[in-house]
């Protein structure tokens, strides 16, 4: 296409010289008409006056010829590039036919993406409000041991399929909200509370406790729920977390959750709890209470050396010998600390009668 074109400016160029010799031979024409004027007369009169006549006819028709051979060039040109902005026009209008049916069919999808978008947020809305109506419910009715009972004898599948969406609700709850949960009244929160309450209630008894620490889907419960404990926020956190230690107490209590437990090395994520006095007294008293239940009748002085190092124990110390009983916080250190003394007395008992054993 682009070597029709420069061949086609070359011709053009070429018929403008072509036009430059005809104008001259024009003026040389217009000179020697001129002449031939002022000498008619006498031209007449000349036995050859026919003779130039006809020559001057034929180089006449020869400039027409020409004249000719230089313009149809140009008006076929013409004609082409009319026919080029022609096509141009014409593919010009079907893009903009096109871009227009585009724009309007992505007003249309922006349009449906914002409806669905907005319908979206309203379900979700009403699904939060949904969950924290019945997830109320839901906690108030375990609050009585025959009714969390039942669900376990009759639907324990339906208990796994509960415990299931606990796990997955908490750790996208914590996941979102990890830097700061939203206001206690809020929907999310009030069913993410709802949940954990009601897994709290369950644990309360011994049928709940024995299911959650020997089942599979309520030990990855439980998992989840320690590995979180460090992630809770303070302040906005401080209602779940309080719930999450009272499951973990409550599992500690069986005997196959205790041993649980231990093996997760639960007492590593507790020790924050008790550094000092800008946790809230309930999770304070709540850590010590799961504390006192991991050391109680505590054998095994490897397990009983790592409590000891993953805890604050100088300031169970100052608990439990402070006049601030709140909670029976005070107490509850004392217990901690007279459980640990024991393991360490039994422990050192074990060991000199092994030795008094390997001298004999």
């Amino acid at each position: 296409m682009e070597s029709n074109d420069i061949t086609s400016t070359d011709a053009i160029l070429f018929q403008e010289d072509d036009i430059d010799n005809v104008i001259d031979k024009f003026m040389e024409a217009r000179i020697k008409l001129a002449s031939c004027v002022q000498d008619i007369p006498n031209a007449i009169l000349n036995p050859g006056f026919n003779h130039d006549v006809a020559k001057a006819r034929l180089a006449f028709r020869d400039m027409r010829k020409s004249i000719f051979s230089i313009i149809e060039p140009l008006i076929a040109a013409q004609k082409r590039d009319a026919d080029r902005i022609a096509n141009l026009e014409t593919c010009l209008g079907e893009m903009y036919s096109k871009w227009q049916n585009e724009k309007n069919k992505n007003d249309k999808a922006e349009e449906t993406i914002l409806q669905l978008t907005t319908q979206t947020i309203s379900q979700s809305q009403f699904c939060a409000n949904l969950g924290a109506v019945l997830g109320n419910f839901l906690w108030i009715s375990s609050k009585f041991p025959q009714m969390t009972n039942i669900w376990l004898h009759d639907n324990q599948m339906k208990m796994e399929e509960f415990l299931s969406i606990v796990k997955t609700v908490f750790e996208s709850f914590v996941d979102t909200f990890k830097l700061n949960f939203p206001p206690l009244h809020n929907d999310e929160c009030q069913f993410v509370m709802a949940l954990m309450g009601t897994t709290t209630n369950i644990s309360s008894t011994p049928l709940g406790r024995q299911f959650l620490a020997t089942n599979h889907t309520g030990m990855n419960l439980i998992k989840q729920l320690i590995k979180s404990l460090a992630l809770i926020p303070k302040g906005s956190g401080d209602g779940l977390k309080r719930l999450m230690i009272m499951t973990l107490y409550n599992v500690s209590l069986n005997r196959v959750g205790l041993p649980f437990l231990l093996e997760l090395k639960v007492d590593g994520y507790i020790g924050p709890c008790l550094i000092d006095d800008t946790v809230p007294i309930d999770i304070q008293v709540s850590a010590l209470y799961l504390l006192q239940s991991l050391t109680y009748n505590l054998t095994d002085p490897y397990i009983l050396q790592r409590i000891i190092d993953s805890i604050p124990m100088e300031r169970i110390k100052l608990l439990a010998v402070s006049l601030n009983n709140d909670n029976n916080i005070s107490k509850v250190a004392q217990e901690v600390v007279a459980n640990i003394n024991n393991c360490k007395s039994s422990a050192d008992t074990v060991s000199q009668v092994s030795s008094s054993t390997d001298n004999n």
